[in-house]
Order: C-alpha cells, then sequence, then structure tokens
C-alpha cells in the first residue's frame, strides 16, 4: 500500500497497523485482532479527511486479512495475504509477516543465499578461520 503525500503522522499510523497485523499473525488472538480493526478506523477516519482513500480501505482490508489469517494453514497460498505483503513496503516487515503466516518466499523475491554460493569466485583468496 503505497499512500503518497502522507504526514509523518500517518506514516506512523500505517506502520502501528502494520505491527499489529503482524501481531494477529503470531498469536491469531481476537484483542490483536481488535486492535488491528481500531487502528483501521482510525486511518480511515483520517484518509476521509485527507481525500487520499476511500472511506473503508483499512477497515475492509484488516477485515480481510484477518479473515485470512485465521483461515490460513502454514504453508498454503493466500492471494490475500500475498496482496498484503505487496503492500508492505519495509522489507524487514515484510519478511516477518511472511514468516509469521507461513507463506515460502516467491520467486520474483529471490532466496537468500550464503555469502559466495551465488558466485564461488568471490571466496577465492579469502582464508577461513
Amino acid at each position: 500500500m503505497t499512500i503518497t503525500n502522507s504526514t509523518g503522522w500517518e506514516e506512523n499510523k500505517i506502520r502501528e497497523w502494520l505491527l499489529a497485523l503482524l501481531r494477529l499473525a503470531i498469536t491469531r488472538e481476537h484483542p490483536d485482532q481488535t486492535t488491528a480493526i481500531a487502528l483501521a478506523i482510525e486511518l480511515d477516519l483520517s484518509g476521509v479527511r485527507s481525500g487520499l482513500l476511500s472511506p473503508t480501505f483499512f477497515q475492509r482490508t484488516t477485515c480481510d486479512v484477518c479473515q485470512a489469517i485465521f483461515l490460513s494453514k502454514e504453508g498454503e497460498e493466500n492471494q490475500i495475504l500475498r496482496k498484503h505483503l505487496t503492500r508492505i513496503e519495509d522489507q524487514r516487515l515484510r519478511r516477518a509477516f511472511q514468516a509469521a503466516i507461513g507463506l515460502p518466499a516467491s520467486a520474483q523475491e529471490g532466496q537468500l543465499k550464503r555469502f559466495g554460493e551465488e558466485s564461488p569466485e568471490l571466496c577465492n583468496g579469502l582464508q577461513s578461520h
């Protein structure tokens, strides 16, 4: 979810909302869902005032993501959760959410490799300790 022209307050609230959804993905407890929904309502109200978003974007997205989290099984492909992942700009937060919901990395994201694994010649001449 790339939102341009957002204020520092909105950016902080969006990050707080994303962290609330991450927490829900980890705990799968209803109080965490309530927190995420409350943040979504607050964000929707600020978005309406600023004219940036539809009046229910965050609430609708939160309900969809929450439902997908509660219904998903580890490693199961889920389009709603994949779409949510694409909205998360912070790579560390995206990876944490991806791990919490048990989705494997997509081919386009690439797999993490150990240093030198991709190009072994990079390690030539390095002494092992």
